[in-house]
């Protein structure tokens, strides 16, 4: 049981470093588009804005439409 014991501790210490080290490499490739299609930002009343209309103090919802599907991985 002992031996049942380290072996299954030694697994989990090996699945954490090949991990850690396999996951950092998984990225999204420079050429791929962007996976948001369109961002738009509404007032209070539900008026369509411009970004360099917001000041820091103002109240603005931020819509995002997104598709994951054209995300290709390295």
């Amino acid at each position: 049981m002992r031996k049942l014991s380290i072996l299954f501790i030694f697994l989990l210490i090996f699945q954490t470093i090949t991990s850690s080290t396999y996951l950092p490499t998984i990225n999204a490739t420079e050429e791929s588009e962007s996976v948001f299609k369109v961002l738009s930002l509404t007032d209070k009343e539900g008026n369509s804005i411009e970004m360099d209309e917001v000041e820091e103090e103002d109240e603005a919802v931020l819509h995002v439409n997104w598709s994951g599907r054209i995300l290709s991985l390295v």
